[in-house]
């Protein structure tokens, strides 16, 4: 049940000293671990520390805005984004943006993209936009 609730580990109670032990040993070792830094889509690659897509190993040349609008299609592949959610995750809540602005923003990162020879956002009529690879 704990799992379920959304727990990563937990200890039953009368636990012992040892048990204990190799619980905090293995979350450290987890956390000692290298952590990604990039997110791999197919051959397209979100360097998150850089902030820059790679196609293969050539870099395609995006705007912070048009970055930040792959970024968060990549992290959430498969979900389709309305183009609110776009702007107020890519621009913040306080943005002037407009619907159409954002759908310019994504089809300038999408000739980029198609000119690196990959495209990987697609667009979803009537709902918005996500990241297919």
């Amino acid at each position: 049940m704990g799992y379920g609730l959304g727990a990563d580990d937990y200890v039953r109670k009368p636990f012992g000293a040892a048990e204990l032990r190799a619980k905090v040993a293995a979350h450290v070792r987890r956390e000692q671990r290298e952590h990604a830094n990039a997110l791999t889509l197919g051959n397209v690659r979100v360097n998150l520390g850089t902030k820059e897509v790679f196609v293969g190993d050539a870099l395609v040349p995006l705007t912070p805005t048009e970055y930040e609008i792959c970024e968060l299609l990549a992290r959430r592949r498969g979900q389709v984004l309305s183009r609110e959610q776009i702007r107020v995750s890519a621009l913040g809540w306080d943005s002037d943006a407009d619907d159409a602005a954002i759908s310019m923003h994504v089809s300038r990162a999408r000739k980029k993209l198609a000119s690196a020879g990959v495209d990987p956002i697609a667009t979803v009529w009537g709902v918005g936009y996500k990241w297919q690879l």
